[in-house]
């Protein structure tokens, strides 16, 4: 079962406001927002989104590990005195509605997903996962979180978290996604004042997480490439001792109950397809969806609202699609009859085929347009946009920001779908059941802000602090390093 523990973390050394120590992650930040970020010095952006020195390729990778040795040096960044779990917690407004969202930072023991506990529920892509291992084999160090779903049934993890939450925090900013605090849940064997208010909540917190299986929300490619590196040291160095810290990485916890919890829908954009109609579509579909005009609409606000409206009416088994050559929007339905036919003759697995986004991938953009998996991983003809609004201008010839790698940015676009959000029980569903979803099926809202805590591989002791052998979250059975 999955191994978490607390960690000595290294975070900024700031006695005020550390709002300009931290930045979105790497994946969500424009140009432009990283020009205003790498604005100070010590913003995580120099890390996560470095820059190639002198127009050497690659030469952005050595780059990172020389300003993060830098910091540490200076003392920018520093190591906590003692283990801890970080109790996180974000603040925010969606669609006029005020959120809270909490969690924990820690380390998860690195597992090749569906082992031990710790389970996937999309498939990734290619580019940015060899992106990330270079980044993490140069700096030795994990500078943005995972995102982990756990179950707290007992309510034993809420307990610990909320006692942190009743001290002062170690630090709050107004960031890019919300107004976030952090506290500190510490080891009972600190002897600080302040770890007296959560004496065991370290134990507590660790034993609720080994007993079960967790689920990634996001991060998969980072995880994915730890994992790579990970084998890569262990192949190196056959005789280390368990654990180093590279055999963890480090995650934000999150639990699946929250009443913060947001998934957002990530929707479709085609190009590079020779063009197609609605009417070429529904009829290389030959009746499998039901198939509603929603009529034309000229103003992006207009295709926005419609569909909103034809979406919450069909929350399940139904998209909507706009091409580049009309105005019009078309609704599609999949009825569970005709779903259960459809699938009848493929290899898709059962727990995949209720989701809305399999059953696009599949029927549509596989069977009738010919977007095979392979090209799927590529990004050779999606681009994956989170702004429903965006994804109509995109697909009708206008300007806005995707996620396609290479050339394929600068092709023709043919249509846009546009998704419901996937349900978090889906997402456990699927995931347990050791399947996983198409690429970008869903997006959770906040993104998790890097630069509160880093993982900084470095010796056991130094890590975990000495004596950490004797402390009851330490794994079951492994001696001390």
């Amino acid at each position: 079962m999955p191994n978490v523990l607390p960690f000595r973390a290294v975070r900024p050394a700031v006695s005020g406001d550390p709002a300009a120590r931290l930045s979105p992650p790497y994946d969500v930040i424009a140009p432009a927002e990283r020009a205003r970020l790498a604005g100070d010095p010590h913003n995580p952006v120099h890390l996560i989104l470095p820059e190639d020195e002198g127009g050497q390729d690659g030469s952005r990778y050595p780059a990172a590990r020389r300003i993060l040795d830098g910091w540490l040096a200076e003392g920018a960044l520093a190591r906590d005195a003692a283990p801890a779990f970080y109790s996180y917690e974000q603040r925010f407004t969606h669609a006029g509605k005020a959120l809270a969202r909490r969690g924990f930072f820690g380390l998860l023991e690195l597992r090749e997903f569906g082992e031990g506990g710790v389970f996937a529920h999309e498939h990734t892509l290619t580019a940015p996962k060899e992106d990330r291992y270079r980044l993490l084999a140069a700096t030795r160090t994990n500078l943005s979180p995972v995102f982990v779903l756990y179950e707290d049934p007992k309510g034993e993890v809420k307990a610990a978290v909320d006692a942190a939450r009743a001290k002062a925090p170690l630090g709050s900013a107004r960031t890019a996604e919300g107004d976030e605090s952090l506290w500190a849940v510490p080891d009972e064997g600190d002897a600080s004042p302040d770890a007296r208010c959560t004496a065991a909540g370290a134990e507590a917190i660790a034993r609720t997480l080994r007993g079960q299986d967790l689920v990634f929300a996001d991060g998969h490619h980072r995880y994915e490439s730890a994992l790579r590196y990970r084998r890569e040291r262990r192949a190196a160095e056959p005789d280390a001792s368990f654990p180093q810290a590279y055999d963890f990485m480090l995650a934000c916890f999150v639990d699946a109950s929250d009443p913060g919890l947001l998934v957002l829908p990530t929707h479709r954009v085609l190009r590079g397809l020779d063009p197609f109609s609605m009417a070429d579509l529904a009829e290389r579909l030959d009746g499998t969806f039901r198939i509603e005009g929603l009529g034309e609409c000229a103003d992006i606000d207009c295709a926005a609202w419609r569909t909103e409206a034809f979406l919450a009416n069909h929350p399940a088994g139904a998209f909507v699609a706009v091409t580049a050559r009309e105005r019009v929007l078309t609704g599609f339905v999949l009825e569970p009859a005709a779903r259960d036919r459809a699938f009848a003759k493929t290899i898709v697995p059962r727990a995949l085929q209720a989701l809305d986004v399999v059953q696009l991938h599949e029927l549509v953009l596989g069977r009738a347009l010919g977007i095979t998996a392979e090209k799927l991983a590529a990004q050779s003809h999606i681009e994956y946009v989170k702004s429903m609004a965006e994804a109509v201008r995109m697909a009708r010839g206008g300007s806005g920001a995707g996620a396609v790698a290479g050339a394929a940015g600068g092709l023709a676009p043919n249509a846009a779908f546009l998704m419901n959000p996937t349900p978090v029980a889906q997402v456990l569903e699927v995931a347990r059941a050791g399947e996983r979803m198409p690429q970008k099926s869903t997006y959770f809202l906040p993104k998790i802000t890097t630069g509160w805590v880093y993982h900084v591989h470095d010796a056991p002791a130094v890590v975990w602090g000495e004596g950490a052998a004797g402390r009851p979250w330490w794994p079951v059975g492994v001696p001390a390093s």
